[in-house]
């Protein structure tokens, strides 16, 4: 689904010069960001304000993140919220199963 604030390939261009293809190179806007990630606008803005992702470049008011960073610290989140969930004194609901 193309976002409405979705920038033209030939303004990135224009604006660094070369075409961006790999996805070290694919630049996203907020919108385009929490669409690759399954979040929403306002939690790549947070992400961005805590220093989980820096903006690589603005064009007008629109920042751009480089996608394998956007989805670098989705992993990142992910991993460190199922890691975050432990039982408590080893008690578990499948060890109980297992009894």
């Amino acid at each position: 689904m193309a976002s409405r604030f979705a920038l033209r390939n030939e303004e990135i261009f224009a604006f660094f010069g070369r075409a961006m293809s790999s996805p070290q190179d694919r630049l996203l806007t907020t919108v385009e960001a929490a669409e690759a990630a399954g979040v929403t606008p306002a939690c790549i803005r947070q992400w961005a304000r805590r220093g989980y992702i820096r903006p690589i470049a603005r064009i007008g008011k629109r920042n751009l993140y480089r996608e394998d960073h956007v989805l670098r610290a989705e992993r990142d989140r992910r991993v460190e919220a199922t890691s975050a969930v432990k039982p408590a004194n080893g008690f578990s609901a499948l060890n109980f199963l297992d009894q």
